[in-house]
């Protein structure tokens, strides 16, 4: 089987278990295009389905009765107040790799953001006096946000290899160009408060996650938090509906006050998503994602493995032909460890420029038959391009993301050649 004819047998396996799920015909697989429109109408029908298969879970609860998913059930009274997913061992229905024996708290939320913001502005209203919040120069920009627009008592330190770590929160933001704890290699971390990680840039089964669990947790001692947005890497490629995860994990044996901090971030994050709005929505919980005791779950998980790992590898192959062919002093090639995107910084930098550079690459790729798109995610079935902003020196710049699908490899060359014949065209002047 060469290589294209193995990536539309994968596609067609992706549409057969999303048709499946509707019992309907599977529509077939021939170019990327017609595979995410047929995803897309999937995903729209999975949703109708799930809400008229549950007429009674509106925002009120008003049968009484719990709703079985994600094999637990939704538990409420008035969805935006008190929604909640009641099931034991939370932590592996996010991460199953994490099946060990932990003392977890977990909560879903509307996004990964929602997560976020609702989990650091209850630490920060935690607080009696100021502490510092390590936080890695490049993670995510809303991250950075968050960080400047509403929290008084974390205080932002950007220097991870030098500054106090006693007493301090330390965020390590898996979108980082590193590995998050790169800088903290020889670091004693137990003087830590807390540590949070946003996972979204590694699969569920990244062994990444666990290099951080041990080294937090389990041999410093630290209470970790887990935070996810499960949008990307997480349902086969569908966007199906947002969805953001938080999993506070504490080491055994933990003291009264690591069990009284948790315990009070629990209850002011939840209080924060109620009276924002930032609660999850019961159809975003997809049983084929979500639910292990799913007939098709398996099958879900090992097809989602599958266009991750060759999405990562064909990002990797893809930096690698072009830092070699990118040798000139117009484009620069910036890795990013996690696989899922890199960036192209060209030489002329503005906002402007590049929404202009986007939108060329963008035509050029299509024009050699590829389906590109101006995306502003990653994960995708096809070609994503976008700008992206950040500083370097102090000073604002901009440059474009590329984010790769799980293409064959003759796709993959093509993208090669025309990016570095693009990139090659592009003058100082």
């Amino acid at each position: 089987m060469n290589a294209f004819t193995s990536w539309r047998a994968r596609k067609q396996a992706e549409l057969d278990l999303l048709a499946e799920l509707l019992d309907e015909r599977p529509p077939i697989a021939s170019d990327s295009a017609s595979i995410v429109e047929a995803k897309s109408v999937l995903r729209a029908r999975l949703v109708a389905r799930a809400i008229a298969g549950a007429p009674s879970l509106g925002e009120s609860r008003l049968d009484g009765q719990r709703t079985p998913a994600a094999g637990g059930a939704l538990a409420y009274f008035y969805q935006r107040h008190d929604l909640r997913l009641a099931r034991h061992d939370f932590h592996t229905l996010v991460h199953p790799a994490l099946a060990g024996d932990f003392l977890a708290l977990g909560w879903l939320a509307g996004s990964g953001m929602a997560a976020l913001t609702s989990l650091y502005v209850a630490i920060d209203r935690g607080l009696a006096e100021q502490r510092a919040l390590l936080l890695p120069a490049d993670a995510y920009f809303e991250t950075h946000q968050v960080a400047r627009r509403e929290l008084r008592h974390l205080l932002a330190d950007w220097d991870l290899a030098r500054a106090p770590l006693d007493g301090s929160v330390l965020h390590l933001d898996s979108i980082a160009r590193r590995p998050p704890l790169a800088a903290l290699a020889k670091r004693d971390l137990s003087g830590l408060a807390l540590a949070v990680c946003d996972t979204t840039c590694w699969p569920r089964e990244s062994s990444f996650v666990k290099e951080v669990v041990d080294r937090v947790v389990i041999d410093a001692r630290v209470p970790l938090v887990l935070v996810r947005s499960h949008l990307k890497l997480d349902q086969l490629g569908t966007e199906h509906a947002r969805l953001g995860s938080v999993v506070l994990l504490l080491p055994k044996r933990p003291t009264r006050e690591q069990v009284a901090i948790a315990r009070g971030v629990r209850r002011r994050a939840l209080d924060f998503l109620a009276l924002t709005g930032g609660g999850f929505s019961p159809h975003a919980l997809w049983p084929a994602a979500f639910d292990s005791s799913s007939p098709r779950f398996d099958d879900f998980e090992r097809l989602n493995r599958a266009r991750n790992q060759i999405l990562v590898d064909n990002h990797r192959r893809a930096v690698e032909k072009l830092s070699a062919l990118l040798d000139g002093p117009m484009v620069k090639v910036l890795d990013y460890h996690h696989g899922c995107f890199f960036v192209l910084q060209p030489l002329i930098d503005t906002e402007h420029v590049c929404r202009r550079y986007a939108r060329e690459l963008v035509a050029r790729l299509c024009a050699a038959g590829l389906d590109a798109r101006e995306a502003p995610s990653f994960a995708y079935d096809f070609f994503a391009i976008t700008r992206v902003g950040g500083f370097a020196g102090g000073a604002p710049t901009s440059a474009l993301r590329l984010a790769l699908p799980d293409c064959d490899q003759a796709t993959l060359d093509t993208f090669v050649a025309v990016t570095s014949e693009w990139a090659a065209d592009l003058s100082p002047v």
